[in-house]
């Protein structure tokens, strides 16, 4: 029975860590940013300079820039937002 309990509290601290980590990423600022360096990350073609805003309410960035090849995509100063 006692294994049961620390399994199930386990998980249950596990998911509320998996929540905040989803709510600080796509809520704040630093969470858009660090959401950036994950994505360049994983595609080094891409360069993003996150200047403010979330991911849930609009980004504001200073630069993209997309290069594969031949092929480039440069902007300027974007900002996005989500009318839900």
């Amino acid at each position: 029975m006692r294994v049961v309990r620390f399994t199930l509290l386990g998980l249950l601290v596990l998911v509320f860590l998996l929540a905040g980590t989803l709510t600080w990423l796509v809520g704040t600022p630093s969470g858009a940013r660090a959401a950036a360096d994950l994505a360049q990350r994983f595609v080094p073609e891409l360069e993003l300079e996150v200047t403010g805003g979330s991911l849930w309410s609009g980004l504001e960035l200073s630069f993209a820039r997309w290069q594969d090849g031949e092929l480039r995509v440069e902007t300027g100063r974007v900002v996005t937002g989500w009318d839900m």
